[in-house]
């Protein structure tokens, strides 16, 4: 299944916000395509990272299926949180991922803490650095932040993170 237009649209105009990474492991459980991508600092997208981490996410259009990737391959892929609470924070903050407990190889993961700074803000959406930009998805008939951008905020990650690859 590839993307529908609001998919389409969404890559479309995030595209410029895109990580690049080997694919480093693909597997299919209950119809649904999950991948993990390596990043290494300053390589692809990847700011200032401390070392090498690895994202899970769900494939969103389930291209990796479609186009037939193997392992190895760099993919080009926008990162889309969905989170449970967004907070801002006073004052400077750094720019931080914290697995959850217990998976500490697993970032991005539901009930990951991520500190970044906003770089942009939409209606729906907020583009923010986390070492890496990612796209948190803002609930869509919640009370609205009033954040500008440059300002900290907080974040609790509520599921797997979604990829939408760049193709």
């Amino acid at each position: 299944m590839a993307y529908n237009w609001a998919q389409l649209a969404f890559v479309e105009k995030w595209r410029l916000n895109a990580v690049r990474g080997p694919l480093i492991g693909m597997y299919r459980p209950e119809d649904r395509t999950f991948f993990d991508v390596r990043l290494r600092p300053s390589e692809g997208g990847a700011g200032q990272m401390r070392g090498p981490i690895e994202i899970h996410m769900v494939d969103a259009g389930d291209l990796i299926r479609e186009k037939r990737l193997v392992l190895t391959s760099t993919i080009t892929v926008v990162v889309r949180l969905v989170p449970s609470e967004v907070a801002p924070i006073d004052g400077p903050g750094a720019t931080s991922l914290t697995p959850p407990a217990g998976r500490p190889r697993r970032w991005l993961e539901p009930n990951s803490q991520v500190t970044g700074t906003v770089l942009r803000q939409e209606v729906d959406a907020l583009l923010l650095d986390v070492g890496i930009p990612v796209v948190v998805q803002l609930p869509e008939d919640g009370e609205r932040l009033s954040i500008e951008p440059g300002e900290t905020v907080r974040l609790t990650v509520a599921e797997t993170a979604k990829g939408f690859l760049v193709i």
